[in-house]
């Protein structure tokens, strides 16, 4: 009896680290979505999309707007917008941190199974458009390729039920996407959750897409996850 209630306790306590890592990563994506949102409705242009003479920089000429024009990169342009507009503050959002690929600084927020970094859609049919990457940070630095072996964050498990929470489960549509080595996907082109090894990350198309987060209710929420 007394194992039976030690396995009981360590399926609860695995059960609620689970719940705990899959909402702390949901609760993130979703406020840098809503803030991303908000900016784009005040300013008609995404983060990142701005320089020092137009919207939000206007209305804070200080640091770090006044050094705008020397932000290129969507990775860090991005941020800076949202700080500019006050929006990390707002969303609860931390300051991004900065690394170097490639001899070029990449700036990125944690998000529990990796690390969120933003970057330039490359889908055709959505140009100018920005995505979200949950990498590690091999892939991040330039080290690695988003496909190659052992440098993705998630197990298909893992990257399905985020997926679900924030959109709809399916790899290779809606508004989150997931990529990996191919033992990531079933044939039929869903997550190959008989895997548990992590071979899968997800891109997560930004601005907010017209079936919001909000909208789900807090019972789809945490009934998501596998």
């Amino acid at each position: 009896m007394l194992f039976g209630i030690l396995g009981a306790s360590y399926n609860h306590a695995k059960e609620m680290l689970e719940s705990f890592r899959f909402n702390g990563a949901y609760a993130t994506i979703s406020r840098i979505w809503q803030a991303t949102q908000e900016f784009e409705d005040t300013h008609h242009r995404l983060p990142g999309k701005l320089r020092a003479t137009t919207a939000a920089c206007l209305l804070n000429p200080a640091p770090p707007c006044k050094n705008m024009a020397t932000v290129a990169a969507e990775s860090e342009a991005f941020w800076h917008d949202l700080d500019a507009a006050g929006l990390l503050k707002k969303y609860d959002l931390p300051a991004p941190e900065k690394t170097m690929a490639q001899g070029k600084a990449v700036y990125y927020i944690p998000a529990v199974f990796g690390d969120l970094v933003v970057t330039t859609n490359t889908a055709k049919d959505k140009p100018g458009s920005l995505v979200l990457v949950l990498a590690l940070q091999q892939a991040i630095r330039g080290m690695a390729g988003l496909n190659d072996p052992q440098v993705q964050p998630m197990t298909p498990r893992d990257a399905r039920g985020l997926d679900q929470m924030l959109d709809d489960a399916l790899p290779a549509r809606g508004a989150v996407h997931g990529y990996g080595t191919g033992d990531c996907f079933t044939p039929d082109a869903h997550y190959n959750q008989t895997l548990d090894e992590k071979v899968c990350g997800l891109i997560i198309d930004l601005p907010l897409p017209e079936k919001s987060t909000s909208e789900k209710s807090t019972s789809e929420k945490h009934s998501a996850a596998p």
